[in-house]
């Protein structure tokens, strides 16, 4: 009875969803209404493709106070506000690497006009050659490649506001932080996720989509009893898939591989799980999620995690695939990381070079 309440919440909570996926279909954004889709599309493009950081890019389709948030892994996991800082990053970014790639592989944005903003999500693969000092280190010459997720909000007006980036990283960033940075790229070979499928998902099935991406979240919040309910939603093939390449599993294959990886934070943690942003693709078979989760350990030491899931769906609106993108725990970044625990923070120096240090985890106290 619990869980048929649970479902009907989930289908109530998802209905401005359904709207905004309707409104896309029949209208994408209305007439003289600004195009947050575009926006991001060209404003990736500018950077990434051309590398373009006079006015003509980031001050055009970015407000003057937009902010970076770092996802806490390549980038300090901390907000820069202004284009000031975005241009230099942006900078120091395209004096270490060159021969840019970037791609959209899959688009899509949250409803806007009722909001006063719209989120735009999307799954991108982009490559660069290292030909400039990475951190002191001599450059490689060495073209990497990447995945990622990127999170965007754009006001009323069209402009980006906020953004975020979820990656595995390149190699030069792995080799300088990570205590085993070498991965195999699992996600390349899988054209489940980096293709379209030859079906275009109906409104209905994008609405069981979206229910079925919702589920998952809600079964972290409910704990191991309802770890069944999976069976409803995913393949019994389902492949999980870390996109940062970190945290592990690095692919995970079936129900039950997915079932211990859930069972992994509710053991550890008492977790409370929220979904900050979710939307379909209004042309393909996939669903973004962002979330949050607070982890409290048994003794008291509580972690922040966040990040981005992609699902991909069959024909049928059940999960195949979920590409996993997030940050680390202290415990984790204990384990994968040069030099520490904790979230990584840093600052520019008068150079305008990051400087590491490391912030150790936060206890609550029990009142």
């Amino acid at each position: 009875m619990r869980w048929s309440i649970v479902r009907i919440f989930l289908l109530l909570s998802i209905g401005s969803c359904l709207h905004q996926v309707s409104s896309r279909s029949s209208n994408k954004w209305g007439f003289g209404v600004p195009d947050p889709l575009q926006n991001v599309r060209l404003l990736a493009d500018c950077l990434y493709n051309h590398n373009d950081l006079t006015e003509n890019c980031i001050p055009a389709y970015c407000q003057p106070s937009v902010t970076v948030h770092g996802d806490g892994v390549w980038l300090p996991r901390a907000p820069f506000a202004g284009t000031a800082w975005v241009t230099a990053l942006h900078r120091e970014l395209f004096s270490e690497y060159t021969g840019w790639s970037f791609n959209f592989l899959e688009l899509a944005a949250t409803a806007g006009a009722t909001k006063g903003f719209t989120e735009v999500l999307g799954f991108f693969h982009w490559q660069a050659t290292n030909t400039g000092d990475y951190h002191g280190l001599s450059p490689t010459q060495r073209q990497s490649a990447d995945y990622g997720v990127m999170h965007v909000v754009t006001d009323k007006t069209g402009k980006v506001t906020d953004v975020t980036l979820w990656r595995a990283g390149f190699m030069e960033e792995r080799e300088s932080l990570l205590l085993e940075p070498k991965y195999e790229d699992v996600i390349t070979p899988i054209r489940d996720i980096t293709d379209r499928p030859f079906w275009q998902p109906s409104q209905s099935l994008q609405l069981k989509m979206i229910t079925h991406a919702h589920t998952l979240i809600e079964v972290l919040n409910q704990g191991e009893k309802f770890l069944d309910s999976l069976d409803d939603i995913a393949v019994d093939n389902v492949i999980l898939i870390d996109g940062m390449a970190i945290w592990g599993p690095q692919k995970a294959a079936g129900l039950t591989q997915l079932k211990m990886w859930l069972v992994g934070w509710m053991q550890q943690y008492d977790v409370n799980a929220a979904i900050t942003a979710s939307t379909a693709t209004p042309t393909s078979n996939k669903v973004f999620l962002c979330f949050k989760m607070l982890l409290v350990s048994d003794d008291g030491m509580a972690a922040a995690v966040d990040g981005c899931l992609m699902y991909v769906f069959n024909i049928q609106g059940f999960i195949t695939h979920i590409l996993v993108y997030r940050n680390g725990t202290p415990k984790e970044m204990a384990a994968k990381f040069i030099g520490g625990s904790g979230a990584v923070v840093a600052e520019f120096d008068k150079d305008s070079r990051w400087q590491h240090y490391w912030m150790p985890p936060t206890r609550f106290e029990s009142s």
